[in-house]
């Protein structure tokens, strides 16, 4: 004998809900505004607190609702913004970028 219980129906039903489609282009909208907010809060912690985990999500929305390629473009703005976020918010110049002048 079977038990029934509360969530046997919504299970059931799942099928009824539509399935949640999204176009090329609005999945390109959506993730760079996604990144710009990312970018934006990172800008606002500063460079002590690193947001980097959080420009996956962007990134896997990319990939999840468009294709590897948009992925690929969107994991190359993230990293864009990342490191302006960083550089607005005053990171100190990092030594290497002068590799003629180490005196």
């Amino acid at each position: 004998m079977s038990r029934w219980s509360g969530f046997d129906g919504v299970i059931a039903n799942r099928r009824a809900f539509p399935s949640f489609t999204l176009s090329r282009k609005g999945a390109v909208v959506v993730c760079l505004l996604l990144v710009g907010t990312v970018g934006y809060t990172d800008y606002l912690t500063g460079y002590e607190r690193s947001l980097a985990l959080f420009y996956l999500l962007p990134i896997s929305f990319a990939v999840w609702f468009g294709s590897l390629i948009l992925g690929l473009a969107i994991v190359i703005v993230s990293v864009i913004v990342w490191v302006l976020s960083d550089l607005a918010a005053g990171i100190p110049a990092v030594g290497f970028w002068r590799l003629g002048n180490n005196r």
